[in-house]
């Protein structure tokens, strides 16, 4: 039996590794494979605690495996080793996705439907990839570059750009030991985002064609 008291640390601890990430708790759910409302039951003291539970907040908060279940203990958390603060701790409401777009429609639904974790992620990749011979020719084309930026998530994968991404190893695509856990986690769940990011843009192409006609 879990003493309330180990509950109430366990919270504690949580919401400081939080605040050093610079997360929302919806970042850390989705990090982890958690759904929110298991993560704020647990965070509450009501929610049940078994083995996968604690894998996901150990993933979610990027400590190293077995850190919710030595917290529980009496331990201490243990960071994956170097992880890092990304920003100053957002406030739990969602940020303004048109804050960082600017007027772009596109730009503002891909940071409506990225989190900031998930962005970094698709950063890192393509930060990885550029720097091989392959990618650097790829996104030396200006019409690649511009479906995928380097400082975020991809508003499409062209064909080329999924065979080098399907042909990399994870670990030749992030140098942080905790972002290669986050990709193999959730890497379905990212480019089925990609592609309702396609299915978003694919209507709305005949009509920019057809104003430019006029």
């Amino acid at each position: 039996m879990i003493s309330p008291e180990a509950r109430e640390r366990l919270a504690s601890l949580m919401d400081d590794r939080r605040l050093e990430l610079g997360l929302r708790w919806r970042d850390v759910a989705e990090a982890g494979g958690i759904s929110y409302e298991a993560l704020r039951d647990i965070r509450n003291g009501s929610g049940g605690i078994r083995r996968l539970t604690e894998h996901a907040i150990d993933t979610g908060l990027q400590w190293e495996p077995g850190t919710v279940a030595r917290i529980l203990a009496g331990g201490d958390p243990a960071p994956v080793r170097g992880t890092r603060s990304t920003a100053p701790a957002p406030d739990e409401p969602a940020a303004d996705p048109a804050a960082d777009a600017g007027d772009d429609v596109t730009g503002v639904v891909v940071a409506a439907l990225f989190g900031p974790v998930e962005r970094r992620i698709w950063a890192s990749i393509r930060r990885h990839l550029a720097a091989t011979p392959a990618g650097s020719k790829l996104f030396s084309d200006p019409a690649q570059a511009a479906m995928w930026p380097p400082d975020g998530a991809p508003i499409d994968l062209t064909e080329e750009a999924r065979q080098l991404l399907d042909a990399t190893p994870a670990t030749d695509l992030f140098t942080d030991p905790s972002e290669i856990i986050l990709w193999n986690l959730n890497r379905l769940r990212y480019r089925k985002r990609v592609a309702m990011i396609r299915e978003y843009r694919a209507p709305i192409r005949p009509t920019v064609a057809v104003r430019r006609a006029g």
